[in-house]
């Protein structure tokens, strides 16, 4: 995958004790599971991404930033994918697994804004 080719999964409202660097970890340890988890290994494979390239991208596709400095009640965290041959099959991977885990891990803390894809 090209890390230069990226696309937006969207835009996230983050409360006071969340940030970027908090999802960018919880979305690595997701990325790490799929190689450990059998149930999330076999998902991966059925929406097309082999083990072998899961195995040889130890970092995680997605990437969480923030678009600017923020003050107030919430942040804005940008989550986006990089792009390449599996980009529909991670997309379909967010739906399916990542943003799943990401809810269950931050809760009402980290909620979609605008157009994210949470399906």
């Amino acid at each position: 995958m090209s890390s230069t080719d990226t696309s937006d999964i969207g835009e996230f409202s983050a409360t006071p004790g969340v940030n970027d660097d908090d999802v960018q970890r919880e979305l690595q340890t997701i990325w790490d599971a799929l190689r450990t988890d059998p149930e999330l290994e076999k998902l991966a494979n059925e929406l097309g991404i082999p083990s072998s390239q899961i195995t040889l991208q130890a970092s995680t596709p997605f990437r969480a930033s923030r678009p600017e400095a923020q003050f107030g009640i919430a942040e804005t965290i940008m989550i986006s994918v990089a792009g390449g041959v599996a980009k529909s099959a991670l997309d379909a991977l967010w739906t399916r697994a990542i943003w799943p885990q990401l809810s269950k891990r931050f809760g009402a803390d980290l909620e979609p804004a605008g157009d994210a894809e949470q399906h």
